[in-house]
């Protein structure tokens, strides 16, 4: 009896240590394998996670509103715009820096004028000290329907640009007094000058005011309206240079203008043709 208990015991605990190992191999195993797939778990977590705030950050950035820099809104507000809007910026830009650089004394406004030509009465005449007097043909006393005189100059000159600048004689000889009115004679001038300069573009600019005659401004008021009118229905271009004038810049006759007042009206020339380029 004792030896068999002898004999068995060691078999029993053999056995138990067998069975000790085997379940032991078998849970680390398991163990190992639950923590890898608890690594795998966790990396594919941290993914999603990462991407879901990357979704956030992009909807965010898309919808949420911030501070647009004056240079965007430029650009924006430029991108909207048309062809012919952009143009008008581009000059009134353009202008503004003639205008800047002429006040300081950086630049002379009569530089810019190039390939003209001014038709006019005794208000022209003083371009003459300034421009070349060949392409300033105007002389005291005439009037618009003079313009037969320059046309035989203006068809061997062929300028991009042309001025017409009469008034005060068309009014004191009541041009528009005549059949079809001011605004006729005005049309039938301008293409006399276009049929001998048909690539030319032609400016009609405004009669300026006179000082201490309201019956004659209240004409002057009346003619510039037959101009408009013709500019607009010949695709020509009107140049009001009402806003121009003030009393230092007249002479003694209340009619005439002095030199400094010429740069100016120059540059409102100038203005009109970068307008129409």
């Amino acid at each position: 009896m004792n030896i068999l208990r002898v004999c068995v015991l060691p078999l029993s605990r053999n056995k138990l240590l067998r069975e000790f190992f085997l379940c032991s191999f078998f849970i680390e195993k398991r163990t190992i394998k639950d923590m890898e797939l608890q690594k795998i778990r966790g990396k594919k977590t941290i993914g999603f996670i990462v991407l879901i705030v990357v979704i956030i950050v992009v909807i965010l950035c898309i919808f949420w509103p911030h501070p647009i820099s004056k240079g965007e809104k430029y650009i924006r507000e430029q991108a909207g715009k048309s062809v012919d809007d952009m143009t008008q910026v581009l000059a009134e830009k353009r202008a503004q820096e003639i205008q800047i650089a002429n006040a300081n004394g950086q630049m002379n406004i009569y530089d810019l004028l190039d390939s003209y030509a001014i038709l006019g009465d005794s208000r022209a005449v003083m371009f003459q000290t300034e421009l070349d007097p060949n392409r300033v043909m105007a002389e005291i006393g005439v009037k618009i329907n003079n313009i037969d005189h320059y046309l035989s100059a203006l068809q061997t000159m062929q300028p991009r640009f042309i001025y017409v600048m009469y008034g005060l004689n068309d009014i004191a000889s009541n041009l528009n007094g005549t059949e079809g009115g001011y605004g006729q004679i005005v049309t039938e001038e301008g293409k006399k000058i276009m049929d001998v300069c048909p690539n030319s573009k032609l400016f009609l600019i405004s009669i300026l005011p006179v000082q201490s005659d309201q019956a004659m401004n209240d004409q002057v008021n009346i003619y510039n309206e037959a101009l408009r009118q013709a500019a607009q229905a010949n695709g020509w271009t009107y140049i009001d240079c009402t806003d121009l004038v003030a009393d230092d810049y007249y002479e003694g006759d209340g009619e005439h203008f002095k030199a400094s007042f010429y740069p100016l009206l120059a540059e409102r020339m100038y203005e009109a043709q970068e307008s129409t380029v």
